[in-house]
Parts: C-alpha cells; sequence; structure tokens
C-alpha cells in the first residue's frame, strides 16, 4: 500500500469540496468479453497504480471513517467486487496479493456454484469452497448483494427482506462469521430498502455512484464502477478527480440522519 496523492487538508468553507475517498467497484476480471469484464492485464495495472498512489483500505475502515471512529488519509481507496465471479479468485486475487491491496466480494447467493449472467454471457461463479478460501484470506472480506439479484426498490417488501436476509444468513452460516455489508444489486435501491437491510443487521451497504465524504450515509456508499477497455491515463483521471460539492454534502446529511435514526 503507497501514500496518498493528496495531503490532509482543513475542511473547507462554502462553494468548496470536501475530502474524499473512493470504493472502486469491479465485476468480472479476466478475458470475458462483456462491458463490466476488466482485463488482467488493465487490472494489474490499476492495482499498481492505486498502491504506490493511494492508500487502499478495507472496506471497513471506510465505514469507520464515515462513522466518525477512524481518520484516512485523503484519497484512499477501498476495492469491492459485485455478484461472485470465479475469476476474482483465479485471476483478481493473485494481483491483489502481489500488490497488498484489500479487497471485500459481495455474493449473490442464489449463483454459488452455478452461472452468472452477465450482458448475454453466463460467467462461472465462485462455489462454497472458494468464498470460503476467499475469506480465510486475511486481506479480503465478502459481503452480501442478496440472494437474487433483484432491483430492490421496484421489489414487494416481502420479497426484498426475504432476498436481503436470505444472503446474509446463508453466507454467515457457509463461512462462519458474521456478514456486515450489502451492495444494492444493479444499484437500486430507497428509503424502504435503506431501512431493510439496516433492520437485517449489517452495518453499511454500497449503491450509487461518485465518491465518499464524512457526511455520506454508511448505508449509500457511493463506488467508481470500472468497465472494460478503460485505458490506465482514464482510470487514472477518473480515480484522481474531486468534486464532492456543499450542496452534496448537505443532501448526504439529510439522508444520513434519516437512515441513522433510530
Amino acid at each position: 500500500m503507497g501514500s496518498t496523492m493528496h495531503d490532509e487538508s482543513p475542511e473547507p468553507g462554502a462553494g468548496a469540496t470536501h475530502r474524499w475517498m473512493r470504493i472502486i467497484n469491479y465485476h468480472s476480471v479476466g478475458g470475458s468479453a462483456t462491458p463490466l469484464s476488466v482485463s488482467d492485464e488493465c487490472f494489474d495495472q490499476q492495482m499498481e497504480f492505486l498502491s504506490t498512489h493511494f492508500d487502499i483500505v478495507r472496506l471497513s475502515d471506510m465505514v469507520r471513517y464515515v462513522l466518525g471512529r477512524a481518520s484516512l488519509r485523503e484519497g484512499s481507496v477501498a476495492i469491492t467486487f459485485d455478484d461472485g465471479y470465479e475469476d476474482n479468485l483465479s485471476s483478481a486475487a493473485p494481483i491483489l496479493k502481489r500488490y497488498n491491496a484489500p479487497a471485500t466480494i459481495f455474493i449473490a447467493t442464489d449463483f454459488v456454484g452455478k452461472h452468472i449472467p452477465l450482458y448475454g454471457r453466463l460467467l462461472p461463479a465462485l462455489s462454497w469452497a472458494q468464498i470460503r478460501e476467499w475469506s480465510e484470506t486475511e486481506q479480503f472480506d465478502v459481503g452480501a448483494h442478496t440472494d437474487s439479484h433483484p432491483r430492490l426498490a421496484d421489489t414487494s417488501d416481502e420479497a426484498a427482506m426475504t432476498a436481503i436476509r436470505n444472503s446474509k444468513v446463508e453466507i454467515e452460516a457457509r463461512i462462519g462469521r458474521e456478514v456486515e455489508y450489502f451492495s444494492y444489486p444493479h444499484g437500486s435501491f430507497n428509503k424502504r430498502t435503506v431501512k431493510m437491510v439496516r433492520d437485517s443487521g449489517f452495518r453499511a451497504a454500497c449503491g450509487g455512484s461518485g465518491a465518499i465524504h464524512r457526511s455520506v450515509s454508511p448505508f449509500r456508499l457511493r463506488r467508481f464502477q470500472v468497465e472494460a477497455g478503460m485505458s490506465l491515463p482514464s482510470f487514472m483521471t477518473s480515480i484522481a478527480r474531486e468534486g464532492v460539492s456543499l450542496p452534496q454534502t448537505v443532501k448526504d446529511r439529510i439522508d444520513r440522519f434519516l437512515d441513522l435514526r433510530s
């Protein structure tokens, strides 16, 4: 893990941008030709860049930062993977280990040991044995991504709650440890589903696009989605770009208050 590109600075005043962090999200890593499949070579280059110029931290560190329980240097990044593709272990994990980069994988449990549809292709999913192997690696964590990957905002209360809780319960039973973090499938969530995730016992959840700052709700952690064919200069520019405006932080404070009230 390398040093950050940005120094700590005082909280900005009106019209300025707030200190930012990023959660960088991937799906498939390897040779699959889909818009969300990053090649091994590109992934290696991206991890080399991040480990050289940024602090790569665990998702749990990012959550503790948002909750005011930890300090992180500006520009710190966390790495996540959605769905549970087999190539996350076979292709991405060796590269992550090479750069000592922690990562969290979010598992959609109905697909474990089968195939996951991604832009018209069926990609092999991790088995439970492989998920346990991932979870037993010190730098890797496992989160939940529902059971069947529905659009939660468009799903009935009963079906949404079942999908959320089923994934948490099954993963915990299979790997023998608590699952604290959640990722909304398709980035689809609203106030109703945020409450369901919180009531199911999760500490935080990822959804939406953008940067992280201290006023954001831990149940609305925005991410930057890496897509296939993204050049290294484009990746570098996108990751380094600031722009969490003051009006956005005001809205985030309101959402945070509503999400965390008892």
